[in-house]
């Protein structure tokens, strides 16, 4: 009997211990970004920003220098899956893609591609304007113009590299990002509203309307 209500004994505080226990998951879960750049392009750092729920803030998840000649590294603790962008100065064209919890993130960078693995991606959005063939011949003066004056343009017209999946988390914020700016009036916003607005037909205008179905983006 004695050995038997040890049993017990044992059992209940068990059960009392797994009772106090805080089964709920933790605040948030780990992940990682790495990303590769061709030394040729001279980046310094880089910094992986967040963009919140309601498009009003920015998150910065961290400013990271060059080391080991041409790489880039994030770790954190994310709560959610949220919309993401590397940016390697305060005026060059920002990559957007989807971060999520528990992820490794690899992005590469040459000076004719982007190519990112583990994580789903699309264009900044001066990409995602530029992908109608009806913008004129002066979208691709200005695009040229405005390449060389950002510091991370250095993509070339049509000979992007990227692995795109459909993702209806960053679509949405694309088109939400692109509004935003059109309406904030900065630099991009200009060339779109005095030079362009005229020559965008409605397929692409419903782009770029919030909360309106965009279909998946092409490599042109």
């Amino acid at each position: 009997m004695k050995y038997f209500a040890h049993i017990v004994m044992s059992l209940a505080v068990l059960a009392a211990c797994l009772t106090g226990c805080d089964t709920r998951p933790a605040a948030g879960t780990s992940f990682s970004v790495e990303v590769n750049v061709d030394s040729v392009l001279h980046r310094q750092c880089a910094t992986l920003w967040t963009i919140d729920d309601d498009y009003q803030r920015l998150r910065c998840l961290g400013t990271d220098s060059v080391k080991d000649g041409e790489k880039f590294s994030f770790n954190g603790v994310l709560d959610c899956r949220q919309v993401a962008f590397i940016q390697f100065a305060a005026d060059s064209i920002p990559f957007y893609f989807v971060l999520e919890p528990g992820t490794h993130t690899v992005i590469n960078i040459t000076p004719s591609h982007w190519r990112i693995d583990g994580s789903r991606a699309c264009y900044s959005y001066i990409h995602f304007l530029n992908q109608r063939q009806h913008i004129t011949d002066d979208m691709k003066k200005t695009w040229k113009a405005y390449r060389h004056m950002a510091a991370d343009s250095t993509l070339k017209r049509r000979h992007e590299v990227m692995f795109f999946r459909h993702d209806s988390l960053l679509l949405d914020s694309l088109q939400r990002i692109t509004v935003e700016r059109i309406n904030r009036g900065d630099l991009v916003s200009r060339i779109v509203r005095e030079r362009f607005i005229n020559t965008l037909d409605s397929a692409h205008l419903s782009q770029i309307r919030p909360h309106t179905p965009s279909p998946i983006i092409e490599c042109p």
